[in-house]
């Protein structure tokens, strides 16, 4: 998932847990620095923040709906979910896959 990040930040992204409820797969994630050091990034690479949460939920999409095994879940009413946060607590993004 970290190499999916538009903005290359390596080593920068941490798994920190997962969990499911019901029909849900929820994937916890935290980005190892601010909000203002993605917003600067993102800005020098001449983009706007919402534009690469909308290029982050396709590509989320993709992902899932390309790999047989998360199709599958998904088509049998699974529902994939993505939550991002900032180190300090600050939530980020979260994408929900629940159709391909």
């Amino acid at each position: 998932m970290a190499s999916q990040l538009l903005v290359k930040l390596q080593g920068e992204i941490e798994f920190t847990a997962v969990a499911s409820e019901r029909n849900y797969l929820i994937t916890y994630m935290t980005l190892l620095y601010k909000r203002a050091v993605l917003e600067g990034k993102v800005i020098n690479d001449g983009r706007s923040v919402n534009n690469m949460e909308y290029t982050m939920e396709i590509m989320s999409a993709d992902s899932d709906c390309s790999n047989q095994a998360s199709r599958a879940f998904i088509e049998l009413g699974g529902i994939k979910q993505f939550s991002y946060k900032f180190q300090g607590g600050e939530k980020f993004l979260d994408i929900t896959v629940d159709k391909c």
